[in-house]
């Protein structure tokens, strides 16, 4: 499918335990796409995948990192970047979807980002 008025990219993870950082990851590749322009081919898709799987490891990097910031006794090291990299390499996916097949309720896996101009919140977690 190529991308057309009204599509949308959507990235699933397959892994509720990843929402938190899911809102992070959608406000930075929608600041991206604006700034410079929207995937427009598979390939393009292709190029982003792991790039994505790598930027959402790293926030979960980063709010491990936070929360023993924010509270020395928090009992957890932050998990190891690679290991998390990984598994989100294998599992995350990136597609085009018109509004129409927009995932309904995804129990918090997916992320929805209009590829096109918006006046509003420029992406949905679904």
């Amino acid at each position: 499918m190529k991308p057309g008025k009204a599509t949308y990219l959507v990235i699933r993870i397959g892994d509720n335990d990843f929402t938190t950082f899911a809102e992070a990851l959608a406000k930075a590749l929608s600041a991206m796409f604006y700034l410079y322009d929207y995937p427009k081919t598979e390939a393009d898709l292709e190029l982003l995948k792991v790039p994505v799987a790598r930027l959402w490891a790293a926030l979960c990097i980063v709010n491990d990192v936070m929360k023993k910031v924010d509270d020395p006794r928090w009992p957890h090291e932050p998990n190891n970047f690679d290991s998390i990299f990984y598994y989100m390499k294998g599992r995350i996916s990136l597609k085009f979807a018109d509004f129409a097949d927009l995932p309904d309720d995804d129990n918090h896996e997916s992320i929805c980002i209009p590829l096109f101009e918006t006046d509003g919140v420029g992406y949905e977690i679904r």
